[in-house]
């Protein structure tokens, strides 16, 4: 296990310098994605707990929601992600208004524009 931050920052860069001339972007993520993916099955196949498990608790668990440091908190990560998901749509309507390039408009993620 203390092996995978070296291996990462040796491996990583190895894959997007030479990767990307051969079989493009696209595939390079998608190497990479399949890389993590082995990796995370494999972990989770040969990793196993000491503790016994806990008995599971509800889904939804009503009683956090009377202490007011829980829905201050939940309030405060939900406004915070949606001011920045707004924020990434509203600047990439500003590069469209403003008739910027296409080519220099501002890349997201398929999950922000919406």
């Amino acid at each position: 296990m203390s092996t995978g931050s070296s291996v990462g920052s040796v491996v990583w860069p190895i894959l997007l310098a030479n990767l990307p001339d051969k079989v493009g972007f696209g595939w390079t993520c998608r190497i990479m994605a399949l890389i993590c993916l082995f990796c995370g099955i494999i972990s989770y196949l040969l990793l196993a707990t000491r503790l016994p498990r806990k008995p599971r608790g509800p889904i939804f668990y009503r009683p956090a929601w009377r202490n007011p440091q829980y829905v201050l908190a939940v309030l405060n990560f939900w406004v915070g992600f949606t001011s920045l998901l707004k924020s990434a749509k509203l600047i990439n309507l500003d590069c469209f208004f403003w008739y910027v390039d296409e080519s220099l408009r501002c890349v997201y993620p398929c999950g922000l524009e919406s």
